[in-house]
């Protein structure tokens, strides 16, 4: 297990971060590269992230590395194209 914690834009730290490296992308990147480093010959894998972490820049990165993604999103974020959304047009009720 690899654990990375994320403390905020305002770190304590002393030295900044550059900014692309302390980004929800970067940081799966590096875990993946750490757990599962890119081959033409592994299997498929399913990466699931939360809202932080998912973007179509991740999943276009990963998908080339053999591993698909999946993972809530944020509507408001940089980059994020309109034409992949849907409308719920019925609520499912529980019986």
């Amino acid at each position: 297990m690899r654990i990375e914690l994320y403390c905020g834009a305002k770190t304590h730290l002393q030295t900044p971060v550059p900014k692309d490296n302390n980004c929800g992308e970067a940081a799966v990147l590096r875990n993946m590269n750490e757990l599962l480093p890119p081959s033409a010959s592994s299997p498929w894998r399913l990466v699931v992230t939360d809202r932080f972490y998912t973007s179509v820049k991740l999943a276009l990165e990963l998908y080339h590395r053999r591993m698909y993604l999946t993972g809530t999103i944020q509507t408001d974020r940089e980059r994020f194209t309109q034409g992949v959304m849907t409308t719920k047009k019925f609520r499912t009720v529980n019986k």
